[in-house]
């Protein structure tokens, strides 16, 4: 993350407005938590893609404080972009009135809340995993063992733990008092899919990520995972994947983009979360994704951030 970071810090000190017949973006990179290094490494990707059409300035912060925005003359930006997933600044563009790439601050607060986002499935009858908050002095559990652990808000498989036994859950019950807010899933050992949506109709990725084994922790997930892409010939059950991350798109008010996560269990899928701003860096399954519609990466980028300036001009 150190790397990264100075990286995004030596580009922040130049002056990058300097094509008048370009478009203006600002990105906005201010994370402190335990993804910093993937959101620092996928900023910088997507800002060397955008620099290739358009004016960016970059601002790189450890955290995120509202008052930078009072700093800063936003309306000679086109865009706006921000790595924060929690709707935080979203709601303050809003407010200011300021155009912003991604999902507002309503949909982005309900997909990163994981509890919020699964009740929006359950009252839509989308079928989502068994799960319970921990109550005070719990000593048993409400659904059937193995039970995940994962965290309420929060992504990159930090914090997850699989508890086979009350036994196991007394122990990380006593480990984790006063410690970060998780909640229990049933654990469903099937199939774990990803799907990226669009906004824009004219941007289809007819593809699933499918892991060969399900993710357990932050390491498994970015340095020994296998995975391989589907497109052609879909079962029933992935096929239903798609039209449920459509469904969910709408019920979530989501914009530009955003990823579903699904298991696949005794052929019925179950959903498990959705992120408003998912990894997209080069060589992954976003880039493997656009490669089958006949883009690279800095294209599908540049792309999305075209749509989006297109979209909000329109307004």
């Amino acid at each position: 993350s150190i790397y990264y970071y100075i990286k995004l810090k030596k580009i922040e000190r130049k002056k990058q407005l300097t094509d008048k017949t370009k478009k203006n973006i600002l990105m906005i990179v201010t994370r402190s938590d335990e993804e910093r290094w993937i959101f620092y490494y996928l900023s910088l990707n997507i800002y060397r893609s955008l620099t290739s059409q358009f004016n960016v300035d970059l601002i790189i912060r450890e955290k995120f404080k509202p008052k930078l925005l009072e700093k800063i003359d936003l309306s000679k930006y086109d865009i706006i972009y921000t790595d924060q997933e929690n709707g935080e600044i979203q709601k303050i563009l809003e407010l200011k009135k300021m155009p912003f790439f991604g999902s507002g601050s309503f949909g982005s607060d309900l997909a990163f809340n994981k509890i919020k986002a699964k009740k929006v499935a359950d009252e839509n009858s989308i079928k989502t995993p068994d799960w319970q908050m921990p109550g005070n002095n719990q000593t048993t559990a409400e659904i059937n063992f193995p039970i995940i652990s994962k965290q309420i808000c929060g992504g990159s498989s930090i914090g997850i733990q699989i508890i086979n036994n009350e036994k196991e859950l007394k122990k990380y019950l006593k480990k984790q008092k006063n410690k970060r807010e998780n909640f229990f899933e049933e654990f469903l050992n099937g199939d774990i899919y990803t799907i990226f949506l669009f906004e824009n109709q004219d941007i289809k990725m007819p593809a699933l990520k499918k892991y060969i084994s399900q993710p357990s922790n932050y390491k498994k997930k970015y340095f020994n995972q296998k995975y391989k892409i589907t497109y052609k010939n879909f079962l029933p059950a992935e096929k239903l994947i798609f039209t449920e991350s459509e469904k969910l798109f709408k019920l979530f008010h989501l914009r530009d983009l955003a990823r579903f996560d699904w298991v696949v269990y005794k052929n019925q899928p179950y959903f498990l979360e959705v992120n408003t701003m998912p990894g997209t860096w080069p060589g992954d399954f976003f880039e493997k994704s656009a490669q089958i519609i006949g883009l690279n990466y800095q294209t599908m980028i540049v792309s999305l951030f075209t749509k989006a300036i297109e979209k909000n001009n329109n307004k």
